[in-house]
């Protein structure tokens, strides 16, 4: 199992290992919107990072890469919504876990938890 570096590392990956050609042509093509990463995602257990993808037609995909420590792979899943609650990115530079808008995103996972109360 290859360890992620920076988010062009799991977008690569991505194109490279989904079977769904629309969101491989999208992730080349359309917009691309790291979110960064997630202590979990469900519904799974699994930690990973999800990928808002745009097509030039307008469809739109929260793609997720979980990373499997037991199996010792990656999967892919589709997400119906993104689950902020689990967010784990910061304010620093490692856009890694952070993703491409962490101030919006940090904002997101505070309204999500104040939902919850």
């Amino acid at each position: 199992m290859i360890h992620f570096q920076t988010k062009e590392n799991v977008i690569d990956w991505l194109i490279d290992n989904c079977p769904r050609p629309a969101i491989v042509r999208a992730l080349e093509q359309g917009k691309v919107e790291f979110l960064g990463g997630f202590k979990l995602i469900p519904p799974s257990t699994l930690p990973g990072w999800i990928i808002k993808v745009n097509s030039i037609y307008g469809k739109c995909w929260n793609i997720a890469v979980l990373a499997n420590d037991i199996k010792h792979i990656y999967e892919i899943r589709i997400m119906k919504s993104v689950p902020w609650k689990n967010w784990i990115g910061t304010n620093s530079h490692n856009e890694l876990f952070s993703g491409d808008n962490p101030e919006k995103y940090k904002e997101l996972k505070n309204d999500s938890n104040r939902k919850k109360t």
